[in-house]
């Protein structure tokens, strides 16, 4: 009895190793196997990443099957980078970039605030590397009419998929850069902070609703493009590495 739980262990053990192991494993014509990742290729030689190290393979050298392979590898890796491209054309167009000698950051915002859908609210983030996601991102609300409408500390709360996040006594001011708002005379404005991982699921959440003092907003999918534009950029760039 043993000795069959023990084998069945084992057999368990490699069903495991097997599901979970998705490195391929590339046929040359002389029936030489080796495993590896994808990785690149040029004309003449296919990149492929095995245990860490790059190794090349010569195209002409692979197996049928596996040249059909590659051509797929290829086709879908090119497709990515079409994509990334669209992606970082669209991030250039639609947000600001610019670097704080000074403090040694950068400043991102977008162009294309929600006001125009009454929204009043724009995303910021502060990072000290382009080429890295940015820690936090910080969403804007400012607001250019007559009359108050928060109270000095104001509460937010937004709701997204079921989940719930809650600013208690947010500090509301009536100082702003004219950049901001369509209104450099902004009457009241605040920010909320996110972490990347946060904002990623508000921006692609299915439903995201927000209330601040008398003001009910509901974002949709369409409305948060920008954000998922923002945050399609960032996990580009990461995906690259």
């Amino acid at each position: 009895m043993k000795t069959m739980f023990a084998l069945l262990l084992v057999v368990a053990a490699l069903t495991v190793s097997a599901q979970t192991n998705s490195v391929h494993n590339w046929t040359l014509k002389s029936g030489a196997v080796v495993p590896g990742d994808y990785y690149t290729s040029g004309k003449l030689m296919v990149v492929i990443k095995s245990h860490g190290t790059n190794c090349l393979l010569k195209i002409s050298d692979l197996s049928t099957n596996d040249w059909l392979y590659f051509q797929e590898c290829k086709a879908a890796q090119q497709q990515r980078q079409r994509q990334h491209q669209l992606v970082d054309s669209e991030f250039q167009k639609d947000f600001t970039i610019a670097f704080d000698k000074f403090r040694g950051y950068y400043t991102i915002v977008n162009n294309k605030a929600l006001e125009k859908k009454g929204l009043p609210f724009s995303i910021e983030s502060f990072p000290t590397d382009l080429n890295s996601k940015p820690e936090h991102v910080t969403l804007h609300y400012s607001r250019a009419e007559y009359d108050w409408t928060l109270f000095p500390k104001t509460d937010f709360i937004m709701l997204f998929d079921g989940k719930k996040k809650a600013f208690d006594g947010l500090k509301v001011s009536g100082d702003v850069l004219s950049g901001y708002a369509s209104d450099p005379d902004c009457l009241e404005q605040f920010d909320v902070d996110f972490t990347f991982d946060e904002f990623k699921q508000i921006a692609f959440a299915k439903s995201v609703e927000a209330s601040a003092g008398i003001w009910d907003f509901i974002f949709d999918y369409q409305s948060r493009r920008d954000w998922q534009l923002f945050v399609n950029h960032f996990e580009n760039l990461n995906a690259e590495k």
